[in-house]
């Protein structure tokens, strides 16, 4: 058994695993452990990148489902702390202004919900995750050549 969120904040994985728990108990099936697997959006910001665009582009998700994906991201993530953010997003959607869209994913929000900078800090932002309640962080398989790509899972998986 297993719960693959998208965008669930990094500080509510434990409250995310007593929900799981309470309902696995109201179902009968308690003890039973659930493994904890979110696809986690990591933006590797690499030597010579323009960081801030790369922040920038990590917002882009988060403002694309808080508008166009149904009603159930922007209610847990108001549900979750972020009602300030959704609200603006929303607004900023509603009339039409896509900059201002992605300018109102804060620095905060965007921390809790993605997997953004070096290398080294991704990797400490998934050991920071699996501390906090998560089994099997899910990325997407890094961009480049494969020695490239072995380096990045390489220094992830240590």
């Amino acid at each position: 058994d297993g719960w693959m969120p998208i965008f669930w904040p990094k500080e509510r994985f434990q409250d995310g695993r007593a929900l799981l728990a309470q309902g696995a108990s109201q179902a009968g099936r308690g003890g039973t452990h659930i493994e904890v697997a979110p696809t986690i959006g990591m933006n590797l910001i690499e030597p010579g990148d323009d960081a801030e665009a790369i922040r920038r582009k990590a917002r882009e998700p988060i403002a694309f489902y808080v508008t166009r994906m149904g009603i159930f991201y922007y209610q847990m993530l108001e549900r979750n702390g972020y009602e300030a953010e959704v609200a603006q997003i929303r607004k900023a959607f509603a009339d039409k202004d896509d900059t201002a869209m992605i300018d109102a994913v804060s620095e905060n929000m965007m921390e809790s919900l993605t997997v953004t900078g070096t290398l080294e800090e991704c990797a400490e932002k998934l050991n920071e995750r699996r501390a906090l309640g998560v089994d099997l962080p899910i990325i997407d398989l890094p961009k480049g050549d494969p020695k490239h790509v072995e380096r990045v899972l390489s220094a992830l998986l240590s």
